[in-house]
């Protein structure tokens, strides 16, 4: 895959994190509100804490979710040829989801008066 390609790849696919990222409220069990979510993801990017985003802080909000991708992607690329396929993924979030379950089961095991 071309430099280019590769690039424009990754583009997108933080694009689409982005999106995503901001779009999940629904899916997590118990999530701040998301004006506190918008405000704590706007306070991450503006490093220079001037109440902006500059085109910098967001080309580096970019990059850093571009890499969290690409960590994500080789995660899910089990038999490591580049590519990730349906079972791949399938199984990946199987495996995230069992993760997530065991240690929220065990958080409420911990928490037998529920405070």
């Amino acid at each position: 895959m071309s430099q280019h390609r590769l690039a424009k790849l990754c583009l997108v696919t933080a694009s689409c994190a982005l999106a995503t990222l901001l779009s999940t409220s629904a899916l997590a069990d118990k999530k701040p509100p998301r004006s506190d979510r918008d405000r704590d993801m706007f306070a991450r990017v503006d490093s220079d804490g001037d109440g902006y985003i500059s085109a910098a802080e967001h080309a580096a909000g970019i990059a850093a979710m571009t890499e969290k991708m690409n960590q994500r992607f080789t995660a899910m690329d089990a038999d490591g040829d580049g590519r990730v396929s349906a079972q791949e993924a399938k199984e990946h979030h199987q495996a995230l989801r069992a993760e997530r379950r065991d240690r929220r089961d065990h958080y409420r095991e911990q928490d037998r008066d529920r405070d």
